[in-house]
């Protein structure tokens, strides 16, 4: 069994961040959805 793709997102140089496409399609997240943001640990490679 292969491990799952690992999808990334980018910080624009105006601090937007936009999920990728496969994420908001699977999740029905449309334009206005409101998301949080949480700081975690940050897990090594």
């Amino acid at each position: 069994m292969s491990a799952p793709e690992r999808l990334t997102a980018t910080v624009s140089t105006n601090g937007r961040v936009v999920p990728p496409k496969a994420i908001r399609r699977a999740l029905r997240w449309e334009a206005g959805t409101r998301l949080i943001v949480e700081d975690t640990p940050r897990a090594c490679c």
